[in-house]
């Protein structure tokens, strides 16, 4: 917990604060990534503030700013904030089930459009698009996802267009 309030006293978002001391604690942008649920490359972009706003010039020096032995995956874990008191949700990526491969942008398409419907709503706590299409093309487990990005209910389903037809399933 002093890693977390020395880091927060630094100007540390608690997302900043997650990645700094997994990243000292030697694991991958890979495996951050997946313990956070967000992209390798947004790790990354991450860590240039927060070197910045540590005064660090390298990995060894943010493990000594930081005070961080080991970060395990536990610990990130016990990190992520609660469930918002308000009924929450995570759209995923709908997935493409015409014949067509390039009706992908139409499923992405069609998710967008319910995610931005469902944002305009105040008594709905909506999880963004960057977030929930790094799930896209896997095979996920929803009560794992919900958990994973704090949320009670997750939408996922399929797409399919034929011609002027169009079957949507969620």
């Amino acid at each position: 917990m002093e890693n977390f309030q020395m880091s927060e006293r630094a100007g540390l978002s608690h997302r900043e604060a997650q990645i700094a001391k997994a990243y000292a604690g030697g694991q991958t942008y890979q495996s951050i990534a997946d313990t956070l649920c967000i992209a390798p490359s947004t790790v990354r972009t991450h860590l240039a503030p927060i070197n910045r706003k540590l005064s660090v010039s390298s990995k060894l020096d943010l493990r000594d700013r930081l005070g961080a032995a080991e970060a395990t995956k536990g610990d990130l874990d016990d990190a992520f904030p609660a469930r918002p008191e308000k009924p929450s949700i995570a759209v995923l990526a709908f997935e493409n089930m015409s014949d067509d491969p390039e009706q992908e942008y139409f499923s992405d398409g069609f998710s967008d459009d319910i995610i931005t419907a469902l944002s305009r709503s105040p008594w709905l706590f909506i999880i963004a698009r960057n977030t929930t299409f790094t799930y896209k093309g896997s095979s996920v487990d929803v009560r794992r996802v919900a958990k994973d990005v704090g949320v009670r209910l997750v939408l996922e389903g399929s797409v399919r267009r034929s011609g002027d037809r169009v079957r949507v399933t969620a």
